[in-house]
C-alpha cells in the first residue's frame, strides 16, 4: 500500500527554495502533492519571484488537477489554501503543509487535518539528522524576507536543542 501523500501550499515551496533546501521534502516525505491552483500561484508570478526555476524542476513534485473546492474554503481563504485543503480531505492526506496561519487553522480545526509550516518541516529535518542546524536557515529566512516571529525562531531551536 503506498503511504498517503502530503499536500504542499506555495509558502512552503517558496521559503523551501529561497534556502535552497527544497529537497528535504522528498527526503522527508514519499509523495509531495500541489494542487494546480498553487503551481499557478507560484509559477504565473514570474520567473523573478524566489525558487520559481526549482519548484518548476522538481520532478518529485506531483500536480494535482483542480477539483471542486468547499464554499467555505472559497470564501475564507485564497485558491492555494482552499485548493491544498480540499486535496488534503479528497485524498486523505496525512499532512497539509501551509504557513498561513488563518489557513492552518481552518485546516485543522474545520477539517481535522495534520497541519505543518515551514519551521515545523526544518525542526522534521532536523530530528531525521537531514539538517546540522535549523537556526542558519530560519535567520536566512527573516533575512530574505520571509516573516517569523521571534517567538517561533527561537522556539523552534528550543525544539531541536539549538
Amino acid at each position: 500500500m503506498t503511504e498517503a501523500p502530503i499536500v504542499c501550499n506555495a509558502g512552503p515551496l517558496i521559503a523551501l527554495a529561497t534556502v535552497n533546501r527544497l529537497d528535504l521534502l522528498p527526503s522527508l516525505y514519499p509523495r509531495v502533492l500541489v494542487p494546480e491552483a498553487v503551481t499557478r500561484e507560484i509559477i504565473g508570478s514570474g520567473m523573478d519571484r524566489a525558487g520559481v526555476r526549482q519548484i518548476e524542476s522538481a520532478s518529485w513534485l506531483e500536480m494535482v488537477p483542480s477539483s471542486a473546492v468547499d464554499p467555505l474554503l472559497a470564501a475564507e481563504l485564497g485558491a492555494g489554501e482552499s485548493e491544498v485543503i480540499s486535496t488534503a480531505v479528497r485524498l486523505r492526506a496525512r499532512l497539509a503543509l501551509i504557513d498561513e496561519r488563518r489557513a492552518r487553522r481552518i485546516a485543522s480545526q474545520v477539517y481535522n487535518l495534520a497541519v505543518k509550516g515551514t519551521v515545523g518541516v526544518l525542526v522534521e529535518a532536523k530530528r531525521a539528522t537531514l539538517l546540522p542546524q535549523v537556526r542558519p536557515l530560519l535567520e536566512a529566512l527573516v533575512r530574505h524576507g520571509y516573516y517569523l516571529s521571534q517567538r517561533l525562531v527561537e522556539y523552534a531551536c528550543r525544539e531541536v536543542g539549538e
